[in-house]
């Protein structure tokens, strides 16, 4: 397995610098259907993959909002796929590879269940990822670094994990590519001040199966204050894992943790304090 991941390290890009931003290009989208048809204008790369994002993280909160219902199930459904989609598109992205196509053929696919969902609550959020007035902010090229640098280390002092959870949303870009190169299962929770921690009730029976006795790995975009990362972590914790690390790209503020690896930006790992 170490040799594999090594090997696909060694494969990887040299750098992702000259990257396009899609992120205001959607906002003249109001709903799931809108989006969509939007989408399927562009066959930009970049534009794919702000694509995913801006279909994936309305997809995850509005779930929070949605009532059971036929409308949730194709929504749930949704989000499935759609991760799915995001993970293979992404890897290839991140391996100078990207396939389009598999994107756009998800949305002809979808489009009756875009279609079901149309009143479903449709939110999109900036994400930290292609901040360009922040340059404190990850972009592709240090998710680049981030991917090529835990590949390295892993089975080396990082442990290579069963199972990996994103900080929803902001995390998505980086967790997809990742648990796909690694071969292994993605859940995502969310936390927030506004809002506390937050998990679709569908998926907790998951990631209890994936996270007890099992080796965990959490993965955000950017540690700030760290309480984010924090509370997902404890969280996890709660569930027994046999090991649980987290690891992210660009990390600022040191918090709750104890630092195992660490530069201002590329390969972060930290794990929680011990409490007394």
């Amino acid at each position: 397995m170490k040799s594999d991941l090594r090997e696909k390290a060694r494969l990887l890009p040299a750098d992702l610098r000259d990257v396009t931003v899609y992120n205001h290009e959607y906002r003249q989208a109001g709903s799931f259907y809108a989006f969509a048809k939007l989408a399927k204008e562009s066959s930009e790369p970049d534009a794919v993959r702000h694509g995913i994002f801006y279909l994936w993280q309305p997809l995850f909160d509005g779930l929070f909002w949605e009532l059971p219902g036929e409308r949730r199930e194709r929504a749930l459904g949704l989000l499935d796929s759609l991760t799915a989609v995001g993970r293979t598109f992404l890897s290839g992205y991140y391996q100078g590879s990207p396939q389009n196509a598999v994107f756009n053929e998800w949305l002809e696919a979808s489009e009756s269940d875009l279609s079901a969902i149309d009143g479903m609550s449709y939110r999109r959020r900036q994400r930290n990822l292609d901040r360009s007035d922040d340059p404190d902010m990850p972009t592709p090229d240090d998710v680049l670094v981030f991917l090529r640098r835990f590949l390295q280390a892993a089975g080396d002092g990082v442990e290579i994990p069963d199972y990996l959870v994103g900080c929803a949303c902001g995390a998505t870009e980086i967790a997809m590519p990742l648990a796909e190169m690694l071969e292994c299962n993605i859940g995502f929770v969310k936390f927030s001040k506004d809002s506390g921690l937050k998990v679709v009730p569908e998926h907790v029976a998951a990631i209890n199966e994936n996270t007890t006795g099992k080796k965990v790995i959490s993965v955000e975009d950017i540690v700030r204050s760290g309480e984010n990362m924090t509370m997902v972590m404890r969280y996890l914790h709660s569930y027994g894992p046999l090991s649980l690390i987290g690891a992210a790209p660009c990390y600022q503020k040191e918090l709750d943790w104890e630092m195992a690896i660490g530069p201002k930006k590329g390969l972060n790992i930290l794990r929680l304090k011990k409490k007394d």
